[in-house]
């Protein structure tokens, strides 16, 4: 049996359960439950990033189109830039089709956005690569960030800055350079996250720890699993980075009211 589990059945088993609860009432359940909903949106708010691997993956279809079919308005806006099917002309002209265009079923994703087809598709191998690339380097610096300027300075900081570069990448100009921006952002959603973490869970009397730990994996687990959903409302890619600033923007302002009070009650200097 996994150990953490095997902790978990002991700790309900021996009655620890119920007695944590009855401590997180005389603790102040209102006060600790924002605490928890602060980290759980940060929480959340990571797993929502990977939606960036789905609108690189999701590869529309490109078809042949002749002088009797209509092309959509989305196709006829990437179509007269010219630079969509003559950078691919050895892939789709060599069998004499005169104009590639795209199915919309996925609207506006970034293969789109960048002409990602072809010669070009491995520039979706990358963009995947440097999420995980910058989810390993970003363990490295962590620890250090945390202990030289604080867990709140360094997640506060964190959130500013996500925010900030998932804006900027809505106006970048280069698949090369939207990929650097995707690994620095990868990087800043471990860094945010594991901050906010290890401050609740510092500050947290260790009888209850465990709430922490299950609000953590309930939030990340909702956000994943709310991917699809999130693709199939906002579709547009830009209206997806809005959305993951804005709720970046929530976190900040949780963060920053919600860990003081848990310093607070628990007379520890910041």
């Amino acid at each position: 049996m996994n150990k953490k589990v095997f902790q978990f059945v002991n700790f309900k088993r021996n009655g620890r359960f119920s007695t944590a609860i009855e401590t997180i009432k005389d603790y102040n359940t209102s006060r600790y439950a924002m605490v928890l909903l602060a980290v759980g949106l940060t929480v959340l708010n990571c797993a929502f990033t990977n939606i960036d691997i789905i609108f690189s993956a999701a590869v529309p279809i490109f078809n042949c189109i002749s002088d009797k079919k209509n092309i959509t308005s989305l196709n006829n806006q990437i179509l007269i830039k010219n630079e969509f099917y003559l950078d691919n002309d050895m892939c789709f002209n060599q069998n004499g089709c005169p104009i590639i265009a795209f199915s919309d079923e996925f609207e506006y994703t970034i293969p789109i956005k960048w002409s990602l087809i072809c010669e070009r598709s491995f520039y979706v191998f990358l963009l995947n690569l440097s999420v995980s690339l910058g989810m390993t380097l970003s363990c490295f610096w962590n620890g250090y960030l945390a202990d030289r300027f604080g867990r709140k300075t360094s997640s506060t900081v964190s959130l500013l800055l996500n925010i900030m570069l998932r804006i900027i990448s809505l106006f970048v100009n280069s698949i090369e350079l939207y990929i650097g921006f995707r690994l620095a952002l990868s990087a800043l959603d471990i860094s945010m996250y594991m901050h906010v973490y290890l401050l609740c869970i510092e500050l947290t009397p260790q009888k209850y720890r465990i709430f922490s730990d299950v609000a953590r994996s309930f939030f990340y687990s909702i956000g994943i699993l709310s991917l699809p959903l999130i693709f199939y409302i906002l579709g547009h890619w830009i209206n997806v980075q809005i959305f993951i600033a804005i709720t970046t923007l929530i976190c900040l302002i949780l963060v920053s009211k919600k860990l003081d009070t848990l310093v607070k009650v628990n007379n520890v200097d910041q």
